[in-house]
């Protein structure tokens, strides 16, 4: 236990200087609060994800981002007679996929639950995110509920996507 005699001989004038040079020291040196590095991305970093209504005349959608940066959307809606589906293919960088990775470690994408339910509806809009890395699989789904942090992620693996299909073509073909 510290005293009182103890705090003051710490706060004297010369020991307050040798105080705050070991605190500088320290914080130059890293000895001070360190911020989280997340692993290096894995050769095998895949990213599916997607969502849609219960119901298939309402429209799917899943897009997949492959470990060489190849983005593909599939879209589809409706059914019988009536169905289609349209894919489109894109390109991200490296840096890109990296930044992606980096992301899913801020949110804590790997200590999510695997799903989340608001159970007062009875119809509810289904979203999912499953990635592949270092051999493992780890997928979260929602319905009509998220975490803000799988709605950030969310929101990220989307405009991902937009900006590597901008102006791709999108193939139409019955399922």
């Amino acid at each position: 236990m510290v005293s009182m005699k103890h705090l003051d001989q710490l706060f004297r004038p010369g020991h307050r200087l040798l105080a705050m040079t070991c605190g500088t020291l320290c914080l130059l040196a890293g000895c001070g609060p360190k911020e989280k590095v997340p692993p290096p991305m894995p050769v095998d970093f895949e990213v599916r994800w997607g969502g849609g209504s219960p119901h298939s005349e309402w429209g799917q959608e899943e897009s997949t981002l492959t470990a060489q940066g190849d983005v593909i959307q599939v879209k589809s809606e409706g059914f019988g007679k009536k169905a289609k589906c349209g894919q489109t293919r894109g390109h991200v960088t490296r840096q890109q996929q990296e930044s992606l990775w980096k992301l899913l470690h801020e949110q804590h994408f790997f200590k999510l639950q695997a799903n989340y339910t608001d159970f007062r509806k009875i119809q509810g809009f289904t979203e999912f995110i499953t990635i592949r890395a270092n051999g493992r699989t780890n997928t979260v789904s929602v319905t009509d509920t998220a975490p803000e942090s799988f709605a950030q992620i969310l929101a990220a693996l989307d405009q991902l996507r937009d900006a590597a299909l901008a102006g791709q073509p999108t193939v139409t073909r019955k399922p």
